[in-house]
C-alpha cells in the first residue's frame, strides 16, 4: 500500500497535479502550497539512488522552509520491495547483537542480549 501511494504521488508530481493528491475535505484550512512542499521532500527521500536523497537536516531545512524544495531535482522513486522485505524479516535467534562484557567471550549465552530477545510483534 505505502508503494501505491508513493507511486500515486509520483505520478500526480510529473503531471503537474500533487494539489490533487490532497484530501479535499482538508482544503478549507490547508494550506496547499505547504502541504506539496512536504510532499516533495517526501518523494525526495524516496529517490531510487541513496545518493540523490538529502540528508535529514536538508529535510529539517527543507520542511522548515530555510531552502527551498522546489529548486532540489526530483527523480522517480526507488523500488520499495526490498526495503518492505527487510521490514518483514524476522531476526535470526543466533545472531549476538550486544554483549554485557561480564564473559571475555561474546557468544556466552548468558551474555548476550540476542535479536529475538529486543523484537516486539
Amino acid at each position: 500500500m505505502l508503494r501505491l501511494l508513493i507511486l500515486q504521488i509520483w505520478s500526480r508530481y510529473e503531471r503537474g497535479e500533487m494539489k490533487y493528491i490532497l484530501d479535499t475535505d482538508l482544503t478549507d484550512d490547508l494550506d496547499v502550497d505547504e502541504a506539496c512542499k512536504f510532499l516533495k521532500v517526501g518523494l525526495l527521500c524516496t529517490q531510487d539512488t541513496a545518493k540523490l536523497r538529502p540528508s535529514m537536516s536538508d529535510v529539517v531545512r527543507m520542511l522548515t522552509g530555510e531552502k527551498d524544495a522546489d529548486l532540489e531535482t526530483i527523480t522517480k522513486p526507488g523500488i520499495l520491495g526490498d526495503f518492505l522485505d527487510l521490514r518483514s524479516q524476522k531476526p535470526t535467534d543466533d545472531i549476538p547483537l550486544i554483549s554485557s562484557g561480564r564473559d571475555s567471550s561474546p557468544l556466552s549465552s548468558e551474555n548476550t542480549t540476542r535479536a529475538s530477545e529486543n523484537t516486539t510483534p
